[in-house]
């Protein structure tokens, strides 16, 4: 079941087909874990005899076999998107779809082998390859999307500084004012380097002007 909705969600491709393999998955989830239940009153999963020995029914192969159609499906339909699409994701595509397949490959064999952890085998491959492939790729992509960004803020903050400081020559005091709240910021401008620094804040600037210009203003 979440398999199929993180299929459908990573390959971002909300069609019918996508929606009806969601709704199977959750189908068969349904039905496992309701029939799981209802073995334990009336055996038609699986038995247990007197001697310890399992022995499985029809009922468990027919939902293994359907548990194998549906990671089939789901693989038909990652490798669909790649040529449907033909994204720059294919690698991680093909990971989504090698998954499905290495687990329905190992569910089959299963069948025959019901005494073998070959389903928790699967799952250590298929989860390895999807965090190899698939995870640590999106990562990667998500550090470069933020070190770009990271760059292009650091020049445009370094482009406005210089602009600031362009305009601020020949001035004592410069203000950044705020003029829906009245906060503000007051820079010195410095004798000798003409470099900008913060001198104060405060949060009514035009208050704040009524008070100084009594002080340091001529009449």
């Amino acid at each position: 079941m979440f398999w199929a909705e993180y299929t459908i969600a990573y390959v971002e491709d909300k069609t019918l087909f996508g929606r009806i393999l969601i709704r199977a998955g959750h189908v068969i989830a349904g039905t496992i874990t309701f029939i799981a239940a209802f073995n334990i009153f009336v055996p038609v999963l699986f038995t247990v005899d007197s001697g310890c020995v399992y022995h499985a029914l029809p009922v468990r192969y027919v939902l293994l076999a359907g548990q194998i159609l549906l990671l089939l499906l789901i693989s038909y339909y990652a490798i669909a998107s790649i040529v449907r699409r033909g994204t720059e994701k294919r690698p991680k595509y093909r990971a989504l779809a090698a998954f499905g397949l290495i687990m329905a490959a190992f569910l089959y064999i299963q069948l025959w082998y019901p005494y073998l952890p070959l389903y928790t085998i699967a799952y250590m491959l298929g989860t390895c390859l999807l965090h190899t492939f698939v995870i640590n790729d999106e990562k990667e992509d998500y550090r470069r999307r933020l070190e770009k960004a990271y760059e292009k803020q650091r020049s445009t903050g370094a482009v406005f500084a210089h602009i600031a400081m362009s305009l601020a020559r020949g001035y004592t005091d410069l203000f950044y004012v705020n003029m829906q709240t009245d906060a503000y910021i007051e820079y010195h401008t410095d004798d000798e380097s003409g470099v900008l620094t913060e001198a104060r804040r405060g949060t009514d600037f035009f208050e704040s002007c009524k008070r100084e210009v009594k002080l340091y203003v001529h009449p």
